[in-house]
Formats: structure tokens, sequence, C-alpha cells
């Protein structure tokens, strides 16, 4: 078993570059989920219509703010961003066991880890949130062997910002984590008189979460695609002719 403590997962959650942030980007937002098909099957597009948003951007809204910043980051970095470079991180945030399953309550809670979160950065680091009730179902507690309900989670779409540059290192670092998930327990404590660290452990990899497979899932196809396209490249003539040149003069010459 994982020895973290339940909390805000960073674990899985770096995304690197303009398609893979906007791949999960598309899979979060409302506006773009009820037109695709879902291999997730506890994804009920019927219900997605209570999902609820803390700033209420579109698909687009969110790529364009995400650009944006990425200009700035550029700007301070004084260079090109590396092409593996974390660009976005997507935390996944479940509401906290004992907090009212009220809508209201659960939106308030997330603007109130929104306002964590920046503070504990020190910038306007959260782009959205995106809180998700359409994939709340029954399952099996591997650790009880009881049936019981999912919660209400959140996409939190959070820039790794250090000092006005991208830096996912610092951000994710254990001490920035373990801090975080202490700041948003006492708020929770104090504002909703519930606890957010309760103490329950993360299970086992064979457990993992649907929102953890759906990830792996995407980053997989992702990742497919960008190998279609190099080999479509490769099989065009003029590009195989030049690989082959370039093996040839890779080759000894005879004495």
């Amino acid at each position: 078993r994982c020895d973290i403590m339940a909390g805000i997962q960073f674990k899985g959650g770096k995304l690197h570059g303009a398609s893979e942030a906007k791949a999960i980007i598309r899979h979060a937002c409302a506006d773009e989920r009820t037109q695709h098909e879902h291999s997730n099957k506890d994804i009920d597009i019927s219900r997605t219509g209570q999902n609820t948003d803390l700033h209420g951007l579109s698909y687009q809204q969110m790529c364009d703010a995400y650009d944006k910043k990425m200009t700035f980051y550029k700007t301070n970095n004084g260079r090109k961003l590396r092409s593996d470079a974390v660009t976005l991180f997507d935390l996944v945030i479940t509401t906290p066991r004992d907090l009212p399953k009220d809508p209201a309550v659960e939106d308030a809670w997330y603007r109130d880890v929104e306002l964590v979160i920046n503070r504990h950065y020190g910038a306007d680091v959260v782009l959205d949130i995106k809180i998700h009730r359409d994939e709340v179902h029954e399952y099996t507690d591997p650790s009880t062997g009881q049936k019981t309900m999912s919660r209400t989670h959140g996409h939190c779409f959070v820039f790794p910002e250090v000092d006005m540059r991208l830096n996912a290192y610092k951000f994710s670092s254990r001490k920035n984590i373990t801090s975080l998930n202490r700041e948003v327990d006492a708020m929770t404590r104090e504002k909703y008189n519930c606890r957010y660290m309760t103490g329950d452990k993360v299970v086992d990899r064979k457990w993992q979460t649907v929102e953890q497979l759906k990830k792996s899932s995407d980053a997989a196809a992702i990742e497919k695609r960008a190998l279609d396209a190099e080999r479509v490249l490769q099989s065009q003539p003029a590009v195989k002719a030049m690989a082959e040149a370039g093996e040839r003069a890779k080759q000894p010459v005879d004495a």
C-alpha cells in the first residue's frame, strides 16, 4: 500500500505541454463532456448538468487562458519553454467525507480551497476547478469489502508557478504537498466543522480511481497519436530517402 494519507492528489497530475494539458481540460469541461463518447462507464452524461465550476470557463476559454499564461512564462524565463516542461497540474480533489452532500456547500468549499491554494503559492495559480457530480457511483471499498458511494470530486487545474516561473519540482515538493493539505484541513475544520485529512490511506495501484485510470488512458491515446503522426511522416518518400541517406553516411568506409 501507498503510505500517503488521502488528500489533494498530485500524483499522476503532471501535464506536459499544450496537447496533453488541453486533452485533459477537454474531458473536464461540461460543454465538451456531453459531445463525446466516454470509455469511463461511470460517467452519466444525463447528470452532467449537475456539474459546476468556479469560474464558468468554457473549453475554449480555458485553452485561451492557458495559452496566455504560457506566453507570460516564456517572457519571464527569457527563453522558449522546454518541450518536456510540466505546464499544468490536474489536481484531483475529493470533497471531505463528512461535508454535507449539498451542491451549494460543496461549491463553497471548493471556492475556499482555491483561496487556500492561491495563498499558499503566493499567486493566482488556479486556472479553474471543474466539479464533477456525474461520476458519483456505487463501488466496493477494497479495504472493507462494503458497498459505498463515491463522492463529488473536482479537477483543479493549476499552473506550477514558483516566483513567476514554471517550476514543477518545487511546486510539488513533499514539503509543499504536506503543508498545503494541512492548510486545507485547517480551513475545513474551522469553516465546515469537519475533517479533510481523515487518516485514510491511498489504496494500491490496482485499486486506482476511475479518474486515474481515465487519465492514463488519455495519456496513452495522446502518445499513440504522436507516434502515428511520426510514422506517417517517415513513410513519405522524401523523408524516407533522407533517412536512408543518413544511415548510409553513418556506415564505415571500406579501406
